[in-house]
């Protein structure tokens, strides 16, 4: 089930850690093990995890400020913020739950755990994560959200983070129109304006079909039908 994937393990604790590498390794998969919440945050903002187990109490703070972080993260340089996050936590009370789940976990195991109760939880986030992120198709244009990749025509088309972002709130709005505002904020831009959008809509239609994604009155934007013919597509932007 989870052959080839990676996880990052941030545990200062080396029995857990140990514990935790082993029943990865039982399922198929890799980790890698850091000890302190900066270390980590420097590590997701340069490789991506298919996984995060996160214990609370580290040398140089709270693991629930890194939680936090990360699913605030935004702009090219930032870790996907929809990396699942399973929390190792010896917080047994429940308004403590309710604050790592409003934070952004997806799991939390207390400790000690159970190894069969954690590869039970472990499951659950990868089931969820599948159907989330099942491909979002719209006429001949095919989104991947695992992997981030466009396909249009069965061609790959590259996209930046922005253009992505853009084009999957395009295409889960259609039919209908969405404002510049709502498509600027999907972009994740750091400084909203209307001529960055206007851009990432130029490029847009570059790397597709001129006619791809259309203008609507008062400022917003919306998805063609998405059935344009082979023989009206434009050369893709290198």
């Amino acid at each position: 089930m989870m052959d080839g994937k990676q996880v990052l393990i941030v545990e200062d604790d080396p029995v857990t850690a140990v514990i935790l590498q082993g029943m990865l390794r039982k399922l198929g998969a890799g980790a890698v093990v850091l000890q302190d919440a900066a270390s980590a945050w420097q590590l997701l903002c340069e490789q991506a995890f298919d996984l995060v187990f996160l214990d609370l109490c580290l040398g140089d703070g709270d693991g629930e400020t890194l939680l936090r972080r990360l699913r605030a993260s935004t702009g090219p340089q930032a870790p996907d913020a929809r990396t699942p996050v399973v929390v190792i936590t010896g917080r047994h009370d429940l308004d403590s739950r309710v604050r790592l789940l409003d934070a952004g976990a997806d799991q939390f195991v207390k400790k000690p755990f159970d190894l069969r109760e954690l590869e039970a939880l472990v499951r659950a986030v990868f089931r969820r994560r599948a159907v989330a992120g099942a491909p979002v198709r719209h006429g001949e244009l095919e989104l991947d959200l695992v992997q981030r990749t466009c396909h249009y025509h069965g061609r790959l088309v590259v996209l930046t983070r922005a253009e992505f972002d853009i084009l999957l709130c395009l295409a889960r709005s259609f039919p209908q129109a969405v404002p510049a505002g709502g498509l600027l904020k999907d972009a994740g831009e750091g400084t909203p304006s209307a001529t960055a959008l206007q851009v990432h809509i130029h490029h847009l239609r570059q790397k597709l079909h001129e006619a791809a994604i259309e203008t609507v009155r008062g400022g917003g934007y919306r998805l063609a039908d998405g059935q344009l013919a082979d023989s009206e597509l434009q050369p893709l932007a290198a």
